[in-house]
């Protein structure tokens, strides 16, 4: 073990230790396990740290994992910020996509933001729950953890990236319209367009997954906003967002190919900006991870493809 991985082994012990002594000074003395909770306010490598930060006078929560590799670079990072679900957490969206372990292999930093409400959701524009009713800023929530992380690390400005489940994908969506210039790509997952007279100023690169028998959030569920052109007439069966997304990259057409035995992966062609959707034949609503259900994970998908983008 060299000298850095020492030290760095020995202040992730003193930060759990005085976590413990946190919880058991605060909860009692039975309260002895580090890991019922996420540590607050320490950023350590290869570890998982619960935030906050202000947004418009309220305090807005967010896990933060900064890979294990971090430490020994001095490049700056990418940033990817994930968000969960309807009546989820920050921390379903972090154990369901297993992103901390890809992360700390490919060296990029991860945030999950934690919605609002009851349930907990997302101001998506026409939706969502007690955030859309409430004019919840959500964007500018993204904006203020993006300020926050890039104070705390080194965090590469030309690649951030927004990727989300069902209303946290409707959210993502909201961010590829108003955030164009400072998001390198989108990721969604079981999620529609709610966002009225979606204009970006730049053409965000989109990878999108949907099942064909979601029953959550309808694979052919109309967008909020009209196509500005014709979408490709290859991708007419295809959801109306993925049309959205074409028409807006004024895509010329798509190919498919066989991805996995359930699943077909159409990338548009002819792009200002890329594209690529993956139908799931049968797919409910739910993100793919490999196994009875899916035949492939979404996760290290969704790493690839953000990591082949960057903003210019």
């Amino acid at each position: 073990m060299t000298t850095s991985e020492s030290a760095l082994t020995a202040l992730r012990a003193l930060r759990k230790l005085a976590f413990v002594a946190l919880l058991a000074g605060c909860r009692g003395a039975d309260a002895t396990d580090p890991n019922d909770a996420f540590a607050e306010g320490v950023v350590i490598p290869g570890e998982t740290t619960s935030l906050k930060v202000v947004v418009n006078t309220a305090n807005r929560d967010y896990l933060l994992h900064e890979p294990s590799s971090a430490a020994a670079s001095k490049l700056a990072l990418p940033l990817v910020i994930l968000l969960h679900g309807s009546g989820l957490a920050a921390a379903d969206m972090r154990a369901t996509t297993s992103m901390d372990s890809i992360a700390d292999a490919r060296r990029f930093v991860v945030a999950y933001p934690q919605g609002v409400g009851s349930p907990s959701d997302w101001n998506a524009g026409n939706c969502c729950g007690d955030p859309a009713a409430s004019g919840t800023d959500d964007i500018a929530f993204l904006k203020a953890i993006i300020g926050a992380v890039s104070a705390r690390l080194l965090i590469d400005a030309k690649r951030v990236y927004v990727g989300g489940f069902s209303d946290g994908a409707r959210m993502a969506y909201r961010v590829a319209c108003e955030m164009s210039t400072q998001i390198a790509a989108v990721a969604a997952v079981s999620g529609s367009e709610v966002t009225p007279n979606c204009a970006p100023k730049r053409v965000v690169p989109l990878i999108a997954f949907h099942g064909t028998a979601d029953p959550s959030v309808s694979y052919t569920e109309a967008t909020a906003t009209p196509l500005p052109r014709a979408a490709p007439a290859a991708a007419a069966n295809l959801p109306p967002v993925v049309k959205l997304f074409m028409a807006t990259a004024s895509c010329v057409s798509a190919s498919s190919v066989l991805y996995q035995r359930t699943t077909v992966r159409y990338l548009g062609t002819g792009c200002t900006g890329d594209v690529a959707f993956y139908a799931i034949f049968g797919g409910v609503h739910a993100w793919p991870i490999r196994g009875a259900d899916f035949d492939f994970s979404a996760s290290p998908v969704i790493a690839d493809f953000f990591q082949a983008h960057r903003l210019p």
